[in-house]
């Protein structure tokens, strides 16, 4: 089981370098863009958190380092998740809705899952990864 999970996350953390990649560089953005593939390694890197935390929380064998890959997995899969959200709710705030409160709910709530979305949950996932190797490294345990 450990090699199956090692296999997804050595998987994910690749769609995560090269989701990064093509947000922040713009040959491959262009590139990404003009296939109409730009959200596949979006889609890659937070499916692939999915399966992760699916087969961990299914296995009730104990993994090393099995609380690390939870919080990476649950923040990548929110990244989705919360991207999504964010555009329904950035879509209820620009909608001219009979109540305000509804509009100013929405309103902030799509900045505060923006936010989430593009800058703590890749982060969450990063102190997660380096987590897990960590513990991995510290019980002496070979991958």
């Amino acid at each position: 089981m450990i090699k199956k999970i090692v296999t997804l996350l050595i998987l994910q953390i690749s769609s995560f370098l090269l989701m990064l990649t093509a947000i922040f560089v713009v040959s491959v953005r262009n590139t990404f863009r003009e296939h109409g593939v730009f959200l596949l390694p979006i889609i890659m890197y937070s499916v692939l958190g999915m399966l992760i935390m699916i087969i961990i929380l299914k296995e009730k064998s104990y993994v090393q380092g099995r609380k690390w890959l939870l919080f990476s997995a649950l923040s990548s899969a929110g990244f989705l998740v919360m991207s999504i959200s964010h555009n329904v709710m950035y879509a209820l705030s620009i909608m001219d809705l009979p109540m305000m409160v509804i509009n100013k709910l929405a309103e902030w709530l799509h900045v505060i899952l923006f936010i989430t979305a593009i800058i703590i949950s890749p982060i969450a996932y990063l102190v997660g990864v380096i987590g897990f190797g960590l513990s991995c490294l510290k019980k002496n345990q070979v991958l």
